[in-house]
């Protein structure tokens, strides 16, 4: 370990063992495995679905400005 499995996005996709478990650094992202998921087993389309996963997760939440402007006193 760590192992790479792949490109997506043109930036190297690896399964690696760290500090936390076992986890996915893609880009400049790190994604941790499932708990009980066999990071040997873990292939780039596996590895794909954890990233885009990861991607909603961490996407900004979208508050309107009308919403923002009642909270002002």
């Amino acid at each position: 370990m760590p192992k790479t499995i792949g490109d997506y996005e043109n930036n190297e996709v690896v399964v690696s063992n760290g500090r936390f478990g076992p986890y996915i650094r893609f880009d400049k992202m790190f994604v941790s495995l499932e708990k009980g998921e066999d990071p040997m087993s873990v292939d780039l389309e596996r590895a794909i679905q954890l990233i885009e996963t990861k991607r909603k997760l961490d996407a900004p939440v979208a508050v309107s400005y009308t919403h923002l402007r009642a909270h002002e006193t």
